[in-house]
């Protein structure tokens, strides 16, 4: 069952300055983050909200409905691809359009900084600066983000690639370049892997702040949800666009044992440039979560476990 609500009081989708399209799945545990930030962009800064309620069991919906002028569509499906889908027609020709997580925090600035950065004719797709929030999180999963923050290999990685982010955007020559979110769980990897490098940008004075989650367990199912989801891509890829399973010489093949993936890392960008005793801590902390998760994805595809998008 599909439900629909429009609170906006315009008839047509003249008078936006973008498109905002979020999919939000049990979201009043968490806070509903982005709820205020919503309010904000639909009333003073003249956004289309578009929120995508899908198998929610809790105040979700009732909490999308407060912000004013909204779209609101709530599904008993609970799949984020569909939910993107399902934003992007209610969304209709209003673009630039930015895809937001609810769950992260970034500010009506950063938005509207994302937002001049698509105004170009030709396909432009664009990321923000993210910043995990890792101070109440175990010693491992600080290690790991600190990692990705001081090695150079994963520098260069972030600075070749949206993902991650749980915030991106496109204009509409861009958003031209494919039709609909595949049904996989890395939407993001996607929504990257469909640009060239030089059609994607990270806007530097726009910054979202991600959570990351508070104890070890959660963090390494996390960790294995992203690596089945790259799995899941790479077989939808090879299927639909083989030629871009690879888009930059500092993104190895996921299928890569970690041994060839080290080589591979330190071939293109070089390992790491400090022997100092923090940076091999932190290096090693940074693998040893990429074993167990890639070890951890391995077992549940060859159990045919099923695997939520949470």
């Amino acid at each position: 069952m599909v439900t629909v609500s429009d609170s906006s009081n315009a008839p047509t989708d003249e008078g936006y300055i973008a498109s905002i399209v979020v999919p939000a799945h049990n979201e009043e545990e968490r806070g509903f983050a982005t709820l205020d930030l919503l309010k904000r962009l639909s009333g003073e800064f003249r956004c289309l909200v578009v929120i995508v309620c899908n198998g929610c069991r809790d105040r979700t919906v009732e909490l999308a409905r407060t912000v004013p002028n909204a779209r609101v569509q709530e599904t008993q499906v609970a799949s984020k691809s569909n939910a993107l889908n399902a934003g992007d027609d209610l969304a209709g020709d209003v673009f630039p359009r930015i895809y937001l997580d609810a769950d992260v925090d970034t500010s009506p600035e950063s938005l509207l900084e994302l937002v001049n950065a698509l105004r170009d004719d030709q396909p432009r797709a664009v990321g923000p600066n993210v910043r995990h929030e890792t101070r109440a999180a175990p010693w491992l999963v600080r290690a790991y983000f600190e990692a990705m923050d001081t090695i150079p290999f994963l520098i260069q990685l972030r600075m070749h690639h949206l993902e991650g982010r749980g915030l991106y955007g496109v204009n509409l020559a861009g958003r031209k370049k494919f039709d609909r979110f595949p049904p996989i769980r890395a939407d993001d990897a996607f929504f990257d892997r469909v640009f060239d490098a030089e059609e994607k940008l990270t806007v530097e004075s726009a910054v979202v702040r991600v959570p990351v989650p508070r104890t070890l367990g959660a963090f390494l199912r996390g960790q294995t949800r992203t690596a089945i989801g790259t799995w899941e891509l790479n077989d939808w890829m090879d299927e639909h666009h083989p030629e871009r399973i690879v888009v930059s010489p500092y993104q190895a093949h996921p299928r890569l044992s970690l041994r060839r993936r080290i080589l591979h890392y330190h071939e293109t960008s070089g390992l790491i440039t400090s022997w100092h005793p923090h940076t091999i801590y932190i290096t090693g902390a940074y693998f040893f979560v990429e074993a167990i998760s890639r070890t951890n994805a391995a077992a549940r595809r060859a159990a045919r476990s099923s695997v939520g998008w949470r």
